[in-house]
């Protein structure tokens, strides 16, 4: 029996993604991305839950334009050739293409990536110590309750 000062596994998950679309929204807004808030506005969530309501993925979208501007591909800029292209042009030209990466996603993404990996082993911690806690305070010894741990 699970204890209910524990955060369900959903609940974590809607929280993290609140925070992260926070800490995007701050880099979207730092690197001055878009006029409109288009990118921002089309950030969007589905959170899967697998059997008895264990946390199975976490699927954010967004506009892929915003992929386009994080890699500083896109407008005519294959990704294949933008370090051909940037060299090539600086040399002959003497100076710098203006379509540069505007890194707004993947550091702060996989950051928080981590932050949910440390989140959610520190709650599966609690939650089968509690399992363990009640399971030996139930004073049953002879019990053939099973333990399931997943991770």
């Amino acid at each position: 029996m699970e204890n209910d000062s524990i955060k369900s596994q959903k609940e974590i998950a809607e929280q993290w993604y609140l925070i992260l679309v926070e800490r995007l929204t701050n880099n979207i807004e730092k690197l001055k991305i878009g006029k409109t808030h288009h990118l921002v506005k089309s950030f969007n969530r589905h959170i899967q839950l697998g059997g008895k309501a264990d946390l199975e993925r976490i699927k954010i979208t967004f506009d892929l334009s915003g992929a386009f501007t994080d890699m500083g591909v896109g407008r005519g800029q294959k990704i294949e050739s933008i370090k051909e292209n940037r060299s090539m042009w600086a040399n002959a030209l003497g100076e710098r293409s203006k379509r540069r990466p505007k890194k707004w996603f993947s550091k702060t993404m996989y950051a928080e990536y981590n932050t949910l990996i440390e989140i959610l082993s520190e709650h599966y911690q609690i939650s089968a110590s509690n399992t363990v806690k009640e399971s030996l305070s139930s004073g049953n010894k002879n019990s053939t309750e099973k333990i399931i741990i997943n991770i």
